[in-house]
C-alpha cells in the first residue's frame, strides 16, 4: 500500500496548557530562586562580618563618613553629653569596644550605627527629642545594632545587592531583592528597639519614654524617608508596649530633662 502523506490539522501548534498558568509558575519559580539565593549569600556574608576586626571597620568607615557633615569636635558640650550617656549604657551593653558619638549637621531626623563603633545622630533628630529618656532610647537602639553586628551585615547586604543589580538589571528581579533587603532591615530594627528598652531599664530602672518619640512621629508625615528602612511607627509602638507589658517592666517614673536644648 502506497503511503499518502497528510497535512497536519489546525491543532498541531496549540498547547494544552494555559498561558497565564505557565507564566505564574515561571514568576513564582524565579521569585523563589532569587529569594533562596539571597538568603544563602546573606548568611554567608553574616559569617564573614562576624569576624571582621575593629581596625578593618574603622578603615571602611573612613570611606563613608565624609558625606555626613559630622561635627568631630569632641570637646563640644553637646557631644560630651551624648558621650556620657553612651559610656554609661556601655557598662550595661558590654560591647567589645568603646562607642563614640558624633553629631551630623543634617536637618533630616535620623541616627546611624556606623562601622568602627561610631554612632552618628543628626541635629534634625536631636530637635525632635523632648527628654533624656527618649535620647537614651535612641542611643541604646543604635548600640543594639552594634551588639547584633547589624551595621556590618547591612554593609554586606548592600554590596551584594549592588553587585547583583549590575549583572541582573531586570526591574522585576531588583524589586524582589529590595523586598528581601527591606524585610531583613526591619527585623533588625525591631530587635534593636528591644535592646534600647533593656538599656533604659539598666540606666533608669524604668522604661518610660521608650515609645513616646515614635508616637509623635506617627502623627507627622515628614518621616517618609525614615520609614523606607524602618518598621512603621504604629507597629513599633505596639511592639514596644507589648514587650514592656509581657515582661512586666516598670514605666512609671518621671522623665528626665535634657541638659541642652539642641537648637
Amino acid at each position: 500500500m502506497a503511503y499518502i502523506p497528510k497535512l497536519p490539522d489546525d491543532t498541531v501548534n496549540v498547547t494544552n496548557s494555559n498561558f497565564i498558568e505557565e507564566m505564574l509558575k515561571l514568576v513564582v519559580g524565579v521569585s523563589l530562586l532569587i529569594s533562596v539565593a539571597f538568603l544563602v549569600v546573606t548568611l554567608s556574608t553574616s559569617l564573614i562580618v562576624e569576624n571582621m576586626s575593629l581596625k578593618t571597620e574603622q578603615k571602611l568607615q573612613a570611606l563613608f563618613s565624609s558625606s555626613l557633615e559630622i561635627d568631630t569636635n569632641s570637646s563640644n558640650k553637646e557631644v560630651l553629653y551624648l558621650q556620657s550617656i553612651v559610656d554609661n549604657l556601655n557598662s550595661c551593653a558590654k560591647l567589645p569596644y568603646d562607642i563614640t558619638v558624633s553629631i551630623s549637621n543634617h536637618k533630616e531626623p535620623n541616627a546611624f550605627a556606623m562601622m568602627g563603633g561610631a554612632i552618628v545622630i543628626t541635629k534634625g533628630m536631636l530637635k525632635e527629642i523632648q527628654n533624656e529618656n527618649e535620647l537614651t532610647f535612641v542611643l541604646g537602639h543604635e548600640m543594639g545594632h552594634f551588639k547584633h553586628r547589624d551595621h556590618l551585615k547591612g554593609l554586606g547586604n548592600g554590596i551584594i545587592f549592588a553587585m547583583i543589580s549590575l549583572f541582573v538589571p531586570n526591574s522585576f528581579v531588583e524589586n524582589i531583592l529590595s523586598l528581601n533587603a527591606l524585610s531583613y532591615s526591619q527585623s533588625q530594627e525591631s530587635s534593636a528597639d528591644i535592646f534600647g528598652i533593656e538599656m533604659m531599664l539598666c540606666r533608669y530602672q524604668d522604661t518610660l519614654g521608650s515609645a513616646s518619640l515614635f508616637e509623635r512621629m506617627s502623627k507627622n508625615d515628614k518621616w517618609s524617608d525614615f520609614l523606607a528602612t524602618h518598621p512603621d511607627f504604629y507597629t513599633r509602638v505596639l511592639e514596644i508596649k507589648k514587650y514592656i507589658k509581657s515582661n512586666n517592666l516598670p514605666a512609671t517614673k518621671e522623665s528626665r530633662e535634657l541638659r541642652y536644648s539642641f537648637e
